[in-house]
């Protein structure tokens, strides 16, 4: 036990002599299957909602895969014409890289993620004005995505990440029965 904390203690001590950045933003995102989560006919009408994302990037020299940790919370909703009023909550904790194309003041990547992901599904069937859910479930979920993005350094300290990524929310870890979901999201993150 005191081996795993020395071990993660020097771990996190060596990436803190690294240049790190810093940033925060959010975007849209849209649930591309199972069809019974998307506004297709018999679906619970999650199709899109947002998100907000909290990201690290490690840059080491002469690495050519940047090392990246994030935090993000995905919130799905369908519209009050519903006979169910459902919502979904994902927050994910995740590791990654980005693999940058091309170095400059303009550099698009390819990046690939591993996330914990912990969700929230409540369902209201009768009366939503209550506000209090019929069913409520709750489970974790290991995923994956893959995605492409670019980097724009406007200042020296500042700068813009927008990406585009293909998720995999409940890659493993699945119940019998359960469907895989799969979220396509967008990003804008300012940097720091």
């Amino acid at each position: 036990m005191r081996l795993r904390y020395i071990l993660i203690s020097l771990f996190l001590f060596n990436l803190s002599a690294f240049p790190q950045t810093f940033g925060i933003g959010g975007g849209i995102s849209t649930i591309q299957s199972p069809d019974s989560y998307t506004d297709d006919p018999g679906g619970i009408g999650l199709s899109a909602g947002y998100n907000i994302v909290i990201k690290l990037k490690f840059d080491i020299p002469s690495f050519p895969i940047i090392p990246v940790g994030f935090i993000t919370y995905y919130h799905f909703s369908s519209d009050e014409s519903r006979q169910i009023k459902s919502t979904l909550s994902v927050s994910s904790i995740g590791a990654g890289g980005e693999y940058k194309i091309i170095h400059g003041p303009l550099s698009p990547y390819i990046a690939s993620d591993i996330a914990y992901n912990i969700g929230n599904w409540e369902f209201n069937m009768g009366n939503i004005e209550t506000g209090t859910p019929d069913v409520s479930t709750f489970n974790t979920r290991i995923g994956v995505a893959v995605g492409i993005g670019a980097e724009l350094t406007m200042l020296p300290l500042v700068g813009v990440d927008a990406s585009i990524k293909y998720h995999l929310v409940n890659w493993i870890g699945q119940d019998n029965n359960e469907e895989l979901v799969k979220v396509l999201s967008y990003n804008l993150i300012v940097l720091f």
